[in-house]
């Protein structure tokens, strides 16, 4: 019998774990705000398209109902592409919900308008939490003592509770010496 080789430990591919690790995970996306906005521009959109024949004598009714359901379906799906834009689509699906009631038949019977409204008001209130406990975590597990942010440097930070992240005590700031030292007014003197 010939001898084989011996065989090599299998290596993983590194090529794959840049990819996952960029992937987002679906807790951390708006979902239920994106779900009520494609179910807004859905029920907008239902009635104008279900005799599309008819579309051209619908007038501008069912025109503004289609291509405001359009506008918001868009927003449903750039808030699960970008979720940081989540404010922003936000305030455009509650003015798409707020304009389809006089320009969409009534806002696709009020339901459209609701359904939009909701979403829009979900997507403006949400924030990633997961994120923001990440950072809390990593900031608590690093040896590293939180660096002091001034009012210049506007970047939010994570909200922790107070014992995830250790507070580092600093000394008192020592008032300027020209403060210290007062100088007490002379008497003005007449001459």
């Amino acid at each position: 019998m010939s001898a084989s080789p011996p065989a090599s430990p299998r290596v993983p591919s590194r090529a794959g774990e840049g990819i996952a690790r960029r992937r987002p995970r679906l807790r951390e996306r708006p979902l239920t705000a994106a779900a009520l906005m494609a179910a807004a521009g859905a029920e907008l959109a239902y009635f104008p398209l279900r005799r599309p024949e008819l579309l051209g004598l619908q007038g501008i009714g069912g025109t503004s109902a289609v291509l405001i359901a359009c506008a918001l379906v868009g927003c449903a799906v750039l808030l699960l592409l970008r979720p940081r834009l989540a404010p922003a689509c936000g305030a455009a699906a509650i003015v798409l919900g707020l304009v389809s009631c006089p320009m969409a038949n009534l806002g696709g019977f009020l339901v459209g308008m609701v359904l939009a409204v909701l979403g829009g008001a979900f997507a403006t209130a949400w924030r990633s939490a997961p994120v923001a406990e990440a950072a809390c975590v990593a900031a608590s597990e690093s040896e590293v003592p939180p660096v002091a942010v001034t009012a210049s440097e506007a970047v939010p930070a994570p909200v922790c509770s107070p014992e995830a992240v250790p507070v580092s005590e600093s000394a008192p700031e020592s008032e300027p010496e020209s403060a210290s030292k007062a100088v007490p007014d002379e008497p003005a003197t007449a001459r």
